[in-house]
């Protein structure tokens, strides 16, 4: 967040006076007392415990290195915690451990009365969570996302967005759901990336990450190799049999090593299921193994470096993608 600032600064000239450095807290929970809610209550009495209790005003701030006062905001853009959703959660929903973090959320932005609200998730989301602890004092949408929708179709990534509005202090200028849907039809119409584009990575920057995965796998480093399946396991150097042969299989005749467009996930054992873009085009979604599992790449005998997948995220790391996304590249990092 500090670089980002920094950077923001400098592309638009500003300097600190106009823009202070931003606070960074910790965690949310800690804007109610210790003890305000009983971790064993259901989600229902955990929230009105929480919508009674006191709301701090001050944090711990990471970036000054004390307390700061938690300063009301116009906009907040937060992605509320999506883990009690999945299936590793247990699809506990709100009665997960990160339920409190809603009801939290939510005391403090009808206290400071925010006039808008966008709150990012996955689409298992459920609204009617988020109506109970904001519907009194907002108008909410519920949007449907995909990362096509913004040219990513190379990519995939479905995520769900709700609009919240305060209802004292803004009014809506134009329905929230055809706006949408106009913009997405015409970047659409226009842009439409494939996951090679996201391939980017320098000589330099592929024998980094060998010499970083060499050095966590205990294997030794070869500095003038780019074919990184020697830093590969045995369990890995199967799935990709495995996916090789599951591609001779849906198309017969070719190879998946002349498709510069397949991109294999090796966090996962193959067998039942394939976590790959061979059948839909796309960069499977980063989860939370992402850090350790592979994106494998058989045209390129490697797997996508750390700048390649936040290209795929959409954030820029080479000039080219800067100018691209049309970002200011000659003063990004």
């Amino acid at each position: 967040m500090a670089d980002s600032h920094d950077w923001c600064n400098r592309v638009t000239g500003e300097t600190l006076a106009s823009h202070p450095t931003p606070h960074v807290f910790g965690d949310l929970l800690e804007q109610v007392p210790g003890g305000s809610y009983n971790p064993a209550d259901s989600f229902h009495e955990k929230a009105r415990a929480i919508s009674l209790a006191w709301l701090n005003q001050s944090q711990e701030c990471k970036v000054h290195d004390g307390f700061c006062w938690i300063q009301p905001v116009d906009l907040d853009i937060f992605g509320l915690p999506c883990t009690d959703n999945s299936r590793s959660g247990l699809k506990k929903y709100e009665e997960g451990p990160t339920g409190p973090i809603f009801a939290v959320y939510a005391k403090r932005h009808i206290a400071d009365k925010t006039p808008l609200l966008i709150i990012e998730n996955t689409r298992e989301l459920r609204l009617d969570v988020i109506t109970l602890l904001l519907g009194d004092h907002f108008f909410l949408w519920q949007l449907w996302v995909d990362a096509e929708d913004g040219g990513h179709n190379g990519v995939s990534r479905k995520r769900t967005f709700v609009i919240c509005s305060h209802q004292d202090w803004t009014s809506c200028m134009y329905d929230p759901f055809e706006l949408y849907a106009a913009i997405a039809a015409r970047v659409k119409k226009h842009i439409a990336t494939k996951p090679s584009d996201y391939v980017t990575a320098t000589d330099d920057e592929i024998l980094r990450e060998a010499s970083h995965g060499a050095l966590v796998r205990g294997v030794q480093f070869r500095p003038h190799e780019l074919d990184l399946t020697y830093l590969l396991n045995k369990r890995e150097l199967t799935c990709i049999d495995d996916f090789k042969s599951k591609y001779a299989e849906l198309y017969p005749g070719t190879s998946a090593e002349d498709d510069p467009d397949l991109v294999c996930f090796l966090g996962d054992s193959t067998g039942n299921r394939y976590t790959w873009s061979g059948t839909s085009g796309k960069i499977s979604t980063f989860r939370l193994n992402a850090k350790t599992g592979k994106y494998f790449l058989p045209h390129c005998k490697r797997w996508l470096t750390a700048g390649d997948r936040l290209g795929a995220k959409g954030f820029p790391c080479e000039t080219k993608c800067c100018r691209g996304n049309g970002s200011a590249a000659d003063s990004y990092p």
